[in-house]
């Protein structure tokens, strides 16, 4: 009994002590595959420039009217039209790729320069319990879920939303979920978007980790 013992705690000593080996990002070695030649994506690209142009695009939002007049569109009222030389040389100001920087160092990423990271499914108003049965989230649904995420050696983020915690109200469900995958996980994580208030929450939440 005692040398049953003895093995049992060695193995429990075993996992406690074991240093997780995570994998690395995908970094894409082999070529796009192509599904138009360089003369159709010039004929679509070309069309969605005459309508930017010509036609121009609704912006049914004050900010985003008042950012596309700063850039030096021609608003008119709700609708922007800006030439494709000016929107292109907006596109080129974008960075080829950026940094997410997580809690934990060793769990920071590179999003972009043909790099591939892999983050947990999104949105699942659902889960399908141990019993079989489908029923609505919880927030101890969402809690589980991200600490199962920090351990996947595969997973380079804890996620978002990984699962609707149905059982907080939604004018401050974005709180908790935003506290739980700070608490539970070093990893990246995406904050919420849904609104702008929403995300500013993200950002103040985890400036109080990170720092300002």
């Amino acid at each position: 009994m005692r040398a049953v013992r003895r093995g049992r705690d060695a193995r429990v000593a075993k996992r406690r002590t074991r240093v997780q080996r995570w994998l690395p990002e995908l970094e894409r070695r082999i070529p796009w595959v192509d599904l138009l030649d360089d003369g159709q994506v010039q004929r679509i690209h070309d069309a969605s420039m005459d309508i930017i142009e010509e036609v121009g695009v609704e912006f049914r939002c004050d900010d985003a009217i008042g950012m596309w007049r700063a850039a030096g569109a021609d608003v008119d009222g709700v609708t922007v039209r800006i030439d494709r030389e000016h929107l292109m040389s907006l596109v080129g100001t974008a960075p080829s790729s950026y940094t997410m920087v997580a809690r934990d160092p060793a769990h920071t990423v590179t999003v972009g320069d043909g790099r591939t990271i892999f983050t947990p499914s999104y949105g699942a108003p659902y889960v399908l319990d141990l019993d079989g049965v489908r029923r609505p989230a919880t927030l101890q649904d969402f809690r589980d879920f991200t600490k199962l995420n920090h351990l996947s050696p595969a997973l380079h983020m804890s996620g978002g939303v990984v699962c609707e915690p149905m059982d907080v109200p939604v004018p401050k469900r974005h709180l908790y979920m935003t506290e739980s995958l700070l608490k539970y996980s070093s990893k990246p994580f995406m904050g919420a978007v849904t609104s702008m208030d929403r995300a500013e929450d993200s950002l103040h939440m985890a400036g109080i980790v990170f720092g300002q």
